[in-house]
């Protein structure tokens, strides 16, 4: 057995037992990233953490004219209702973007429209509760049963609307639009699984932001060392100043209060880091 075969069947043998572990959640922890951090906890191939700048779309930007420290982490996510960097803006935002996390909020398809980017790694985080409205919405008005099983090929004709993709046929996101599996993504795509985003919503706040779920979902699920720039939470608008012609909506369920509380927190016992 070469060196290879070696490390392959340590690995083989691991996911075994995070199988036993986890049971019939494997598959969700797995694409979620999960069961990675208890790979990284029994192997030590696995033992350095990645990092990660998460930049939120406060007009705090505007004054730390931070870009250049944005683009020196090998990780870059961005958020949602995000200003695309160009060149006149990248010494306030940087230039890279490896991950863009997508809330696909019902009030998305005015801003989302160009932010689906090429070649980086994209999530889709919606709250816990935006499932069990488009089942109930698909059970009203389509006579669906109201099973997640039997409303997910349509869940992925709503969630594909609201991120402005007009062309069902050239989607990239999922390998079978009309299969009841909502995690058959592509490679560059991940569903953040149900089951997670009520361990997010349990944990931050009833109804969570993209932003804060984000956070969470980086720090807590993926286990990255997280830095953060740009979460303004009192102030609930995007880079006004960078784009004049796109306004976020902000959904009326969210609270900023209390997501300042757990932010607030966060940076305060150096779980997460401002840059």
């Amino acid at each position: 057995m070469n060196m290879f075969q070696e490390e392959q069947s340590k690995e083989d043998k691991i996911k075994l037992e995070a199988k036993a572990k986890y049971g019939v959640h494997f598959n969700f922890f797995e694409q979620a990233g999960k069961e990675l951090n208890w790979l990284e906890e029994n192997n030590p191939t696995f033992a350095k953490k990645n990092k990660v700048c998460i930049i939120g779309n406060g007009l705090s930007l505007l004054s730390k004219k931070a870009g250049e420290a944005i683009d020196k982490f090998d990780y870059v996510c961005r958020v949602d209702d995000f200003v695309t960097p160009v060149e006149k803006t990248k010494f306030i935002l940087g230039s890279k973007t490896t991950h863009v996390v997508h809330g696909a909020s019902p009030l998305a398809s005015a801003w989302s429209k160009g932010r689906v980017l090429p070649r980086v790694s994209n999530i889709l985080l919606i709250p816990a509760d935006q499932f069990t409205s488009m089942q109930a919405w698909l059970y009203y008005f389509c006579g669906k049963n109201g099973s997640l099983f039997d409303s997910t090929p349509l869940i992925k004709l709503l969630l594909l609307e609201r991120l402005g993709i007009e062309n069902i046929e050239q989607q990239d996101i999922w390998k079978n639009i009309n299969s009841h599996d909502l995690y058959d993504t592509n490679q560059n795509w991940n569903f953040v699984s149900l089951a997670l985003c009520r361990e997010i919503a349990n944990k931050t706040v009833e109804y969570p932001s993209v932003g804060i779920s984000t956070i969470f979902y980086f720090r807590y699920i993926l286990n990255w060392d997280v830095s953060v720039i740009g979460f303004d939470f009192e102030d609930k608008h995007i880079c006004e100043e960078l784009t004049k012609d796109i306004k976020a909506p902000m959904h009326e369920k969210i609270d900023y209060t209390e997501e300042s509380v757990v932010f607030d927190e966060w940076v305060g016992n150096k779980i997460i880091k401002l840059l």
